[in-house]
């Protein structure tokens, strides 16, 4: 933020050459952008998506219309829809939802684990099972299905003020990788590995406090942080704990939510406006909150709701589902007011 800040207020931009999706480094999948500026100029600058051609246009653009928050750089028909976007739109931190983080255990090797060793817990102690729980990783997550893989985490949580003496199985299993390794004062050990990184939680609990817990066990939309094609919402009714990078969403609106952001227009306005980190695509909860969704009539609302129900039962059934998704990319361009030649736009992006 403060180089963009240094940018906009100390120098004069001159040009942006902006690669997005494109892979530039071979070991990397971050954003790369070429910028050129000086100490005079001009108030507006010109960018283009990668080099310029007849298929990258070079577009200018007034250094007024950036923001220390971020360089939104499209062109001016795309501007057009995220700007119609916001003034149709809600951003979602105002909807009666609530959008939070999945667990971060520090050391997943030991809080993992798969049926064989959760059984093997419980059988030694019957305590152990209040503290195992499903979980799922982000690539156990697609579009209105989840593929659960059989593996349990250890619930842990520093918000929940346990004493692991009272889940001795628990706690001889977690010993077993080591208390100096399991000790959250991120610390360099004798042996060249490194404990977790430094808090005030306790060697046996997670490495974050997870005070939603009880989020956790509600219905809910799990969705992985990294999106390279599609949106990937599922409804979970399962109690399953997400695994950070997946995150949770809770709510009373979750299930008309859910088709929305499935939708393909979404998909277009996060790698253009609420996406970050490269060609794979990284969505943080504070971009997710930021967008806008129009609210709709109830009966509207219970008509996505029933829409969602039929995707979800044809999944399961392997019925092919395709043209209930495209029916909700539809009615997911009328709740926006998208003219035919602003489809077209978006079609083209997210081919």
């Amino acid at each position: 933020e403060k180089l963009r800040h240094f940018f906009i207020f100390n120098t004069k931009l001159k040009q942006i050459i902006d690669f997005e999706q494109t892979k530039i480094f071979e070991s990397a999948t971050v954003d790369t952008n070429i910028l050129l500026c000086g100490r005079t100029g001009q108030d507006s600058f010109s960018f283009q998506k990668a080099l310029p051609d007849q298929n990258n246009l070079l577009y200018t653009m007034n250094v007024k219309e950036l923001s220390s928050q971020s360089f939104t750089l499209q062109p001016p028909e795309i501007i057009a829809i995220r700007n119609k976007v916001e003034k149709i739109g809600i951003p979602l931190k105002n909807w009666n939802i609530k959008i939070n983080y999945g667990i971060k255990t520090g050391f997943n090797e030991a809080f993992i684990i798969d049926e064989v060793k959760r059984n093997e817990l419980i059988k030694q102690d019957q305590s152990s099972e209040e503290l195992i729980k499903p979980i799922l990783r982000g690539k156990d997550i697609k579009a209105y299905e989840k593929n659960w893989a059989g593996l349990w985490g250890i619930a842990t949580f520093p918000s929940l003020n346990l004493n692991i003496n009272n889940y001795p199985a628990i706690k001889n299993h977690l010993l077993s990788f080591g208390k100096d390794r399991l000790e959250q004062l991120g610390q360099k050990l004798p042996d060249g590995r490194k404990s977790r990184k430094k808090s005030t939680n306790k060697w046996f609990e997670t490495q974050d406090p997870i005070a939603y817990f009880g989020e956790l066990e509600k219905a809910k939309i799990v969705y992985p942080c990294i999106m390279a094609d599609k949106s990937r919402f599922c409804l979970d009714n399962d109690k399953c704990h997400p695994i950070a990078p997946a995150n949770l969403i809770t709510g009373d609106e979750i299930r008309f939510l859910l088709p929305i952001l499935n939708s393909r227009f979404i998909y277009f306005l996060f790698r253009k406006f609420y996406m970050g980190g490269g060609i794979e695509g990284e969505l943080k909860t504070n971009n997710l909150q930021k967008l806008p969704v129009p609210h709709v009539p109830k009966d509207l609302q219970q008509y996505f709701v029933e829409l969602t129900y039929k995707i979800t039962q044809n999944i399961q059934d392997n019925q092919d589902a395709s043209y209930l998704v495209n029916k909700i990319d539809q009615l997911v361009y009328k709740l926006y007011g998208l003219t035919v030649e602003e489809i077209e736009i978006v079609e083209n992006s997210t081919q």
